[in-house]
């Protein structure tokens, strides 16, 4: 009755071919209109192999340094992670800190990274690895400053999942908590723990079958969250009441890990979400949906917590002024409330723009273009904040060797 693998793959295609329409459309309006905003600049770019290639992922902000990945470039051209830092002239500068090797490791990351309380940190490859299904790999850091890899996790393929599409989050008894975008018993993804064990090794278990349904989702990916009570908040691309994705939650109890779908996406909410979720201080979740609002540009959405589970409701549908396509996760300023997202192209300079959301005493977001995104387009990745509060991102093309940039805004 429904699709199961192949409808994850025909998410990813056309999660894919709308990346390409975006750039092209972002390429054209771009060469129109080649000056710079006042107030963004390209901080780095990347110059392809050896070094990285196509920025895949938000900037983890750990130990007054940034890292991210990168979906090629590096030694073997399969992707690499970097590290970002700020010079003395203020200035930036990256060196590659690992290359994918394909077999080995695994190869075209496509999500961020996290970091535990020992500096080591954590990521996954959508491919390669002993089958090509992807890995999950942990970065630990030497007292010479370089890194020693290790794969924790080949994936198989088949009903365990595999192409690990989004973040990974690390609990209170030092597992670690993902996705697969594709595999499972339906086809549809997974949701996993890997647990550590005294001898170093990881157990791998799979949690939650994800299944294209009305009453669950396919295709998760993006960022996850995580609440006080160790609740664990994702999306899907695909499945819901309308087949535009979901909102979920897995909470674990004295029998295992129980599945919620909280809420479904739709036209006036937003379709296909692509960043995953940001759980703010105010106890909402914020993201993006890809397609859908008022304007068919997409969304920036809130979710609220209430009895029967978090309720999604639009708070921003996308302008033609704005651009079009938020890949992005959500921004959320702790201190004032204020949200921050992007658009992958389009807007005034046809590179996408760079949005604030200010909530306001009736409970609506006042929005502003902050940044018409030039240098670059494809911002697919959201934005980390530094700690003079500048805002980084990324875009995945364009840079003064066409391999992508990392962008800059003193807001």
């Amino acid at each position: 009755m429904y699709a199961s693998s192949s409808t994850a793959r025909k998410a990813g295609a056309r999660l894919r071919a709308l990346g390409s329409a975006a750039f092209f459309a972002a390429a054209l309006l771009a060469s129109a209109t080649p000056s710079w905003a006042a107030k963004g600049k390209t901080a780095y770019s990347f110059a392809g192999t050896p070094n990285g290639a196509s920025p895949a992922s938000d900037l983890l902000a750990h130990g007054g340094k940034f890292y991210g990945v990168t979906a090629s470039g590096g030694s073997a051209s399969l992707g690499a992670i970097y590290q970002l830092k700020q010079k003395d002239d203020g200035s930036w500068g990256a060196k590659t800190v690992f290359s994918f090797g394909g077999l080995d490791n695994g190869a075209m990351p496509q999500a961020g990274l996290i970091a535990d309380a020992a500096g080591n940190l954590y990521g996954t490859a959508y491919i390669g690895g002993n089958v090509g299904a992807g890995t999950v790999l942990r970065l630990s850091p030497n007292a010479d400053g370089s890194w020693t890899p290790s794969v924790l996790h080949h994936f198989t393929g088949g009903a365990e999942g595999y192409h690990p599409y989004g973040d990974l989050l690390l609990d209170a008894k030092g597992r670690l908590i993902g996705t697969a975008f594709e595999g499972g018993n339906f086809g549809d993804g997974v949701a996993f723990t890997l647990t550590p064990a005294s001898d170093g090794s990881w157990t791998y278990q799979v949690i939650h079958h994800f299944h294209e349904t009305t009453i669950d989702g396919a295709g998760p990916r993006g960022k996850l969250a995580m609440d006080a009570n160790g609740v664990v908040y994702g999306i899907t691309t695909a499945g819901g009441a309308n087949f535009s994705g979901t909102l979920w939650s897995l909470t674990e109890g004295t029998n295992g890990w129980s599945f919620k779908v909280n809420d479904s996406f739709g036209s006036t909410v937003g379709t296909l979400p692509t960043g995953g979720v940001t759980l703010a201080k105010d106890g909402n979740l914020y993201g993006t949906g890809l397609m859908g609002g008022a304007f068919a540009n997409g969304t920036v959405f809130k979710a609220t917590p209430g009895k029967s589970g978090y309720k999604l409701a639009a708070v921003h549908d996308f302008t033609n002024d704005e651009g079009f396509f938020p890949y992005c996760s959500v921004l959320v300023n702790k201190k004032t409330g204020v949200l921050y997202a992007a658009t992958s192209g389009g807007g005034s300079t046809g590179g996408g723009s760079v949005v604030t959301l200010t909530p306001q005493a009736d409970g609506s977001y006042a929005s502003s273009v902050l940044w018409g995104i030039t240098g670059g387009s494809g911002a697919y990745s959201g934005l980390t904040t530094t700690k003079a509060g500048e805002l980084l991102g990324t875009t995945k093309y364009g840079g003064k060797k066409a391999n992508g940039q990392v962008y800059i805004i003193k807001p």
